[in-house]
């Protein structure tokens, strides 16, 4: 079980990486342009991604799944696989020691404890470019990806957001509550695909709200997110890539690239200031409420 939950991560991770090849009526010029891109951004041979998409255009996520003993630990000490790991790793977290990567390479089960030289480990991430410094510049640069993926039509992109919305006030036999509402949003045609009202701000409230926006509307192509604990989780990120849905982040920070979220934040202000003056005493009244008040 454990190794299949690994499998599913790093198919997951590959899923990701290879998103902007999944896009329909890539020519063959463009196709590549893309590949040296992705090479070049997550340091792995373009022959590497070529395998990995036609494994995937043959097999979809499954056949993303590592396979042979790279994934067991029983190839050379720090291979191309590992190097990679400790790459998307350090990428994750810059100050990210050597140290923590290869404590995490071993409780993921990638690697057998003390098989990894940490001079060894240095010395490939090196040959990578993968310096603090050089990483620093990396993100500084970044910001622009997210843009090129607003497009003209439905369900090309969808943005999600999780928002505080309200106290509910204290009763005889309830505390006060801090609810808040999850929301994805059509890029496109600024419908919103599915809106709710929650209790916790956590993965469960994502989850449900995307399923129900999925069975209103279809699977989107992509999904644009914030850097947030819950859209960064494993579970939405497996769940996306077995889905065949780009997930794109914002940059950190960046309230411009999530324009229309931010529009929609406004319109639940509105609807804050208003529901007030009913004083709802349950979630499902602030609930009914707020979809009333998106039809209208």
């Amino acid at each position: 079980m454990q190794d299949h939950r690994k499998a599913d991560q790093i198919a997951t991770e590959r899923a990701e990486m290879l998103g902007p090849l999944l896009t329909p009526g890539l020519d063959p010029a463009k196709r590549s342009q893309i590949i040296r891109e992705i090479s070049n951004r997550y340091q792995i041979s373009e022959r590497s991604i070529r395998r990995y998409l036609q494994a995937y255009e043959a097999d979809g996520f499954i056949g993303l799944r590592p396979k042979g003993r790279d994934y067991h630990g029983k190839a050379s000490s720090v291979d191309d696989y590992l190097v990679d790991q400790a790459v998307t790793l350090r990428r994750e977290v810059p100050t990210r020691s050597i140290r923590q990567i290869i404590r995490i390479l071993e409780m993921e089960g990638m690697v057998a404890e003390g098989q990894i030289r940490r001079s060894t480990l240095q010395d490939r991430l090196e040959e990578r470019g993968y310096s603090s410094r050089q990483l620093r510049m990396y993100y500084s640069a970044g910001g622009a990806a997210a843009r090129r993926f607003a497009h003209n039509h439905r369900n090309d992109l969808w943005q999600a957001d999780l928002k505080y919305l309200l106290v509910l006030p204290a009763t005889a036999t309830e505390k006060s509550r801090q609810l808040y509402a999850s929301v994805f949003i059509d890029d496109a045609t600024r419908s919103i695909m599915h809106a709710q009202v929650y209790e916790k701000q956590d993965l469960f409230c994502v989850m449900d709200c995307f399923r129900k926006a999925i069975e209103k509307s279809g699977l989107p192509d992509a999904v644009f997110v914030d850097n947030g604990s819950v859209y960064i989780s494993k579970s939405f990120s497996r769940t996306c890539a077995k889905l065949g849905i780009k997930k794109l982040h914002a940059r950190p920070r960046s309230a411009c690239s999530k324009g229309k979220i931010e529009k929609f934040n406004r319109f639940l202000d509105s609807f804050v200031a208003e529901v007030k003056l009913k004083n709802p005493k349950t979630v499902a009244e602030v609930d009914h409420h707020l979809q009333i008040w998106i039809q209208e």
